[in-house]
């Protein structure tokens, strides 16, 4: 949570209930976010209760803000875990509407329990892309072998924002290190899409992959460098990518991108050499 909804959650007297109905008229508005962000800091009974009967009704907007306010109850404290995890699966399992599976699957995915599993598989080849993105979102973090093939099948996923987002998920977002992630991973940075294929190469470069390096060079002499390309020349640390990178930042002095250019500081501090060892030196021969 951002420091200013942190005050805002602090400062706010409004009782809960009539935050829920300012939300509601402010659907669209930028109020609304900071809204549902103070019902998550207080995180308490009354908030849970509001978003269970917002969930139980038959309006839809209704039931999407209480989907939102339990996916993220407590923020860090996490109250309320099994109770709304458990609420959500049920809903899950019931629901038809594309807008609020995706909305439930994103909820889940904000609670991280493995609970939610089973139901998230029922919705993987759902028709709707927007759906399986939700289905991707809710599965990111879950190291469960079955949450892991998901995100290989879905990975290969015709939608680019699915895809993008499975290998995200696969490489940055899981510690698990198979064959057949690494092949996934490894496909990915054949794609047309740029951010897909740079999180690509940060999830092969965590994992060493012997084809990193030569994957990494090759983005490295694209025009449009991107930054994941760097932060996976970073996390890969090779010392034979050190040259190329000096090379990469003399060409790029005048860039006026600061974060990229930080990116590129970070990979060629990673990748810099360690300094030769020096030879002992010789005792004089009047000790």
């Amino acid at each position: 949570m951002t420091s200013r909804r942190v005050e805002r959650a602090k400062s706010d007297a409004r009782p809960s209930a009539k935050l829920v109905q300012a939300a509601l008229k402010n659907k669209d508005d930028e109020a609304y976010g900071d809204i549902v962000a103070i019902l998550h800091a207080r995180g308490g009974d009354t908030e849970f209760r509001l978003a269970k009967d917002l969930c139980a009704g038959l309006d839809t907007p209704k039931r999407l803000l209480g989907i939102e306010i339990l996916g993220q109850l407590g923020w860090s404290d996490r109250t309320f875990l099994e109770e709304s995890v458990a609420l959500l699966v049920d809903m899950l399992q019931t629901e038809d509407e594309p807008a609020l599976l995706r909305c439930i699957a994103i909820a889940l995915g904000h609670r991280s329990h493995p609970n939610a599993i089973p139901a998230l598989l029922k919705h993987k080849a759902h028709p709707d892309a927007s759906v399986r993105y939700g289905v991707v979102f809710g599965l990111l973090g879950l190291e469960s072998p079955q949450a892991i093939d998901t995100l290989v099948e879905l990975s290969d996923d015709p939608d680019q924002e699915v895809r993008n987002w499975a290998t995200f998920g696969l490489g940055s977002q899981v510690d698990t290190d198979t064959p057949a992630l690494q092949k996934a991973l490894l496909a990915r940075t054949q794609d047309k899409h740029q951010e897909t294929r740079g999180e690509a190469m940060i999830g092969l470069a965590r994992r060493k992959h012997n084809q990193a390096r030569t994957l990494i060079r090759k983005e490295l002499s694209r025009r449009d460098l991107s930054p994941l390309t760097l932060e996976a020349a970073a996390e890969l640390a090779d010392t034979a990518l050190y040259a190329d990178l000096l090379k990469l930042k003399q060409s790029l002095q005048r860039h006026k991108d600061s974060y990229l250019l930080e990116r590129l500081e970070a990979a060629i501090q990673a990748c810099q050499p360690p300094p030769p060892e020096s030879a002992p030196e010789l005792r004089s021969s009047d000790e």
